[in-house]
């Protein structure tokens, strides 16, 4: 399309946010189908999977839901999937309590003698995102939000491409490019989360779908 050489310089400045705004989102787009290897059908959706059983949780549906069962502080708790190789999909609705606050990403397996409580915010062998302020990056405390964006209820999706060693985090349907992991070992890896309030649970969506 043949453009009037006056409209576009009186214009320039619009036309080149609209240059910028397509060229974010192709790179957004492209960045989603590498996070899914390339189409969303060849992402595992995690709609059958459980939490282990501990004494600080209350279990229920079949497993898929965990529940504080005591007024202590961050009760945690692991699926019993450990996840390996390909790309996969799960998707926890929490509820949380009041006194709520809450960590969810993936722990390595050498993560398991913290599972019940997560005092040591730097720990090694996890990929977490702290209630949409921070990320726990494998030993490394990171602050990427001056406020914490909290919500007593939210849709958290975990979308895991163990070939390119990726977590990507979305809450409510949506990504945030801080919180994604990169470099994650090859090596099994569960769904964790931890929170505090008696009340306060967990919940695996069985009709999970990946958001792009």
């Amino acid at each position: 399309i043949a453009l009037n050489d006056d409209i576009v310089k009186d214009n320039s400045r619009q036309i080149r946010a609209l240059q910028t705004l397509i060229q974010n989102m192709a790179e957004e787009l492209q960045d989603s189908n590498l996070d899914v290897g390339g189409s969303p059908d060849a992402v595992q959706t995690c709609t059958n999977v459980c939490w282990e059983p501990n004494d600080y949780m209350e279990l229920g549906h079949s497993g898929r839901l965990a529940a504080v069962a005591h007024p202590v502080a961050n009760c945690g708790v692991r699926s019993t999937t450990a996840f390996k190789s390909g790309v996969h999909y799960a998707e926890i609705e929490l509820n949380l309590s009041s006194q709520g606050g809450y960590f969810i990403g993936m722990v390595s397996e050498r993560f398991k003698g913290l599972q019940h409580d997560f005092a040591e915010k730097t720990v090694a062998g996890c990929w977490l995102l702290e209630d949409m302020y921070r990320v726990h990056d494998n030993g490394v405390c990171k602050q990427v939000s001056d406020m914490v964006h909290f919500k007593r209820k939210s849709r958290v999706g975990l979308l895991l491409n163990m070939n390119t060693s990726k977590l990507s985090i979305f809450v409510d349907g949506k990504k945030f490019q801080h919180h994604t992991f990169y470099n994650l070992p090859h090596e099994a890896l569960h769904v964790y989360c931890s929170f505090r309030g008696k009340g306060s649970r967990a919940v695996w969506n069985p009709k999970a779908k990946v958001p792009l």
